[in-house]
């Protein structure tokens, strides 16, 4: 009977703790474009002639101006897998500013377009064999366009300015492979301001249903028969994090082994024959010049249509010592290829990758580029959890979270609060004894502020209150630590989400049932902000807040009813939460009306109020129940 009710048990926790999960969901927005968002320049350039292509190797988030007249793709290559060429153009449901096209969540329709500038093809005809050629991959690290709904439209501009359908693509059930396809060009089209114009057509309310396009060409004398490929050899991504787990770390917690013992960077030749290319590295300290390593190797072989993944030693910077507060080291790898010695310049500008490794006062995990939002479903009270290591005793300055739409208001809560903290251990079991440095109950958004010389990307900081703190404003940490949000599932906030760094054994979650390491592959987007004091004034997130009324509870302390006053004139929905952040009571009253709080336990609660009708108007405090 004792192993009978002993299985029972096994089966019920095992049963609420698969109810209880995580959930990667796609972005509200994308703040790299909102936060470098420009009016495009319009070209006054004349007509472009053949050929016109572009592979999207590029700096920036927007598409080359002298090619194309729109600004609405997302140009990045941390969206795609294993594209043709580094960089891609991506398709989704945000405009040019990184915002939604549209603010209801069923909303359907036209959403990102890419526009060429007019290309003069006049005076050709069919013979010529002009054929537009490009790749494209359906969802990637991104969102799965959805069968039956969501497609992709080429679009040619013809001699009437009409602009007619000359494919339609569908998704397919993969979301790895790049597919080229070919369209010829037919009489119907020569003339001196011809266009081409993709249209994706899916979800307006978001980043979401993404199309990746690469390596677009148009020109002359062309055989899809025997050209499957474009003739061009490439990088196709940088290699990453340059250490075992952290992507960015202070110098002062570096140490030579927490580096990869092995750099890796893939070249993929698209030619149609074995082409052979010999491969070069350089790395640089930026601050004052200085060579630190640099490789030249042999000339080597790829296969037609094959990624070769060169693998060289790993970096040794056991002597490196930093000038300044920043470090900035550039990795940069090239390659030649005789094949290539008569191509085109824009077949040859993809021939170089450049990485950087960046030593300041941050330590982070994710690369600062989000692909999806993290959150927890099907829970009570959740807690996520980043863990990190400091190899000496260090400053902890500032929290450091990338909320991709903050907060990720849910119907139930217009305005969440969460809890902060700094665990120095988790009680993986029970997950009700962690050991806590630090936790402020019931932050809210306007706890968050950046740095005024700092672009505002989706990452917002939280600093450390000295009234909670012993009078400092600043934890010092040695050996492991952990950065947390404890939250309800009616105050859901989502976390940004690194799909490119790995590292989920170091990300954590509670739904109640003790701790759990992530499922994930990826990284949660919480980093700690290290040492010195942070310079600079600090910028309110949310500059036009309306003001909180003060409120006054009375008797306090209190055995039975609670009666609030303040500069409040309406009726107001209340929460009452234990000092663990744990929801206790709620209910609706109004100024001078008594609370009935005989049922609560002995001990110190807070007490939250929200003005009906009045979105902001938020206050709390404190009272205590004997």
């Amino acid at each position: 009977m004792r192993k009978y009710w002993i299985l029972i048990l096994v089966l019920t926790f095992n049963l609420l703790n698969s109810q209880a999960q995580e959930k990667l969901t796609s972005l509200s927005s994308n703040p790299l474009l909102f936060s470098n968002f420009s009016v495009q320049k319009k070209s006054s350039i004349d007509n472009l002639t053949l050929p016109f292509a572009d592979d999207f190797y590029q700096n920036g988030y927007y598409p080359n101006v002298s090619k194309w007249i729109d600004s609405k793709v997302f140009i990045n290559n941390t969206y795609p897998i294993l594209p043709p060429t580094i960089g891609v153009a991506t398709f989704d449901g945000l405009n040019a500013q990184g915002l939604p096209y549209s603010d209801f969540n069923n909303d359907w329709g036209l959403a990102d377009e890419l526009t060429s500038q007019p290309i003069n093809i006049s005076g050709l005809n069919e013979t010529d064999n002009v054929y537009l050629s490009f790749y494209w991959q359906a969802g990637g690290r991104g969102e799965i366009p959805e069968k039956g709904r969501d497609y992709l439209n080429v679009e040619f501009l013809d001699k009437n300015s009409n602009w007619v359908t000359v494919m339609k693509i569908n998704p397919t059930d993969s979301v790895t492979d790049f597919k080229q396809e070919f369209i010829k060009i037919s009489n119907n089209y020569f003339h001196n301001a011809f266009q081409l114009r993709f249209s994706a057509y899916g979800n307006l309310a978001g980043n979401t249903d993404h199309w990746h396009i690469d390596y677009v060409l148009l020109d002359r004398n062309r055989n899809p028969q025997f050209e499957s490929s474009v003739a061009d050899v490439a990088y196709i991504g940088g290699n990453g994090s340059y250490f075992k787990s952290y992507y960015q770390l202070p110098f002062k917690h570096f140490s030579n082994d927490l580096l990869k013992d092995t750099l890796k960077i893939a070249i993929k030749n698209n030619f149609q024959n074995t082409i052979d290319i010999v491969d070069n590295y350089t790395v640089t300290l930026l601050n004052n010049g200085q060579v630190l390593r640099a490789y030249n190797g042999p000339s080597i072989d790829i296969e037609s249509k094959k990624i070769k993944e060169y693998q060289y030693p790993g970096l040794d910077l056991s002597t490196l010592e930093p000038t300044s507060d920043t470090t900035e080291i550039e990795v940069k790898y090239f390659f030649q290829s005789s094949a290539e010695n008569n191509s085109p310049e824009f077949v040859r500008a993809n021939n170089q990758v450049i990485d950087k490794i960046i030593f300041g006062n941050t330590f982070a995990y994710d690369d600062g580029s989000a692909e999806r939002a993290y959150r927890l479903e099907n829970y009570d009270f959740g807690k996520i959890a980043v863990k990190y290591h400091a190899n000496v005793p260090d400053t902890l300055r500032a929290i450091r979270i990338h909320f991709p739409h903050f907060p990720n208001y849910t119907s139930s809560s217009a305005s969440p609060f969460f809890n902060i903290a700094i665990y120095k251990s988790l009680d993986t079991i029970q997950g009700e004894n962690d050991q806590v440095l630090y936790k402020e109950l019931l932050v809210s958004k306007e706890d968050f502020h950046i740095p005024q010389d700092e672009i505002m990307n989706g990452f917002s900081y939280y600093t450390f209150k000295p009234e909670l703190n012993d009078g400092k404003d600043f934890l010092v940490v040695d050996g492991d630590f952990y950065i947390a949000i404890e939250h309800e599932k009616f105050n859901d906030v989502d976390l940004g989400f690194d799909m490119n760094q790995n590292n989920s054994s170091n990300m954590w979650y509670n739904a109640g049932y003790g701790w759990y390491r992530s499922q994930y592959p990826g990284s949660i987007m919480m980093n700690a902000i290290m040492g010195k004091p942070l310079s600079g004034k600090f910028t309110s997130l949310f500059q036009h807040q309306t003001i909180s009324p003060q409120i006054l509870i009375y008797p306090n302390p209190t055995k039975e009813m609670i009666i609030i006053q303040g500069d409040i004139s309406t009726t107001f929905n209340y929460s009452i939460f234990n000092i663990a952040g744990i929801h206790c009571q709620s209910g609706q009253s109004f100024s001078n009306s008594a609370i009935n709080v005989a049922d609560l336990k002995s001990g110190m609660y807070i007490l939250q109020i929200q003005e009906a009708g009045v979105k902001n108007r938020i206050s709390q405090a404190k009272f205590i129940k004997e």
